[in-house]
């Protein structure tokens, strides 16, 4: 049976996995600042942020690394009350270093439409 995204805290990760590996490549300084980043949220208070980051990893590696597929995976999983905070916290990664590249907009227009398919214009990527 293929590991699943179950929890909206797993898709959170999820979701922000993929932001920071749109890119391509995942560094140690960027996983440990992630993790930081998450620790001081109120959705992954006592979680097992480790165990949680590993599942993911997994599953990315098992859809072969495809950003916007975890994003699609992740996204269903996110509670109404919860997708503000996870866009937000998405768009701060890709622009966390003041320039957003077209596979970096590419990547939030995508989450845009997963999370709210209710306001998207129909088209997919």
């Amino acid at each position: 049976m293929a590991l699943q995204i179950e929890t909206e805290q797993e898709a959170y990760l999820a979701i922000m996995y993929a932001c920071m590996s749109v890119d391509g490549r995942v560094t140690e300084d960027e996983t440990d600042e992630l993790i930081r980043s998450l620790m001081k949220e109120p959705v992954f208070k006592d979680a097992p942020l480790i165990s949680l980051y590993k599942k993911v990893q997994l599953i990315n590696q098992s859809i072969r690394f495809d950003a916007y597929r975890l994003i699609e995976l992740a996204a269903p999983v996110i509670g109404p009350e919860l997708k503000p905070m996870v866009f937000k916290s998405a768009v701060n990664l890709l622009q966390a270093d003041g320039v957003v590249f077209g596979t970096e907009k590419d990547l939030m227009q995508h989450l845009q439409k997963c999370l709210y398919p209710e306001i998207s214009n129909g088209s997919t990527n």
